[in-house]
């Protein structure tokens, strides 16, 4: 099945179409996707960029899954403690 890839708009609204009572907010979302909780794609430059986000990863966070490991950005790499 191909990626179901919304923006914040699209992807809140179809939330809230599943779950009309949900606690999850614009704010949140926008958060969970910025910080790079799951995986997006940017689009856009300037003050008002747009983000893509598979809403299946969504779901998946929200479930309690565990982010995957990402290759290491510019040399800098996660040390287990």
């Amino acid at each position: 099945m191909p990626p179901r890839m919304r923006t914040f708009e699209t992807g809140f609204a179809e939330i809230k179409a599943t779950d009309p009572n949900t606690g999850l907010t614009k704010t949140a979302l926008r958060r969970i996707v910025v910080s790079g909780a799951i995986p997006s794609v940017r689009i856009g430059t300037g003050s008002k960029p747009t983000y893509l986000f598979n809403l299946d990863d969504l779901y998946a966070y929200l479930n309690g899954a565990e982010k995957a490991e990402t290759a290491p950005v510019a040399g800098i790499r996660r040390v287990q403690v």
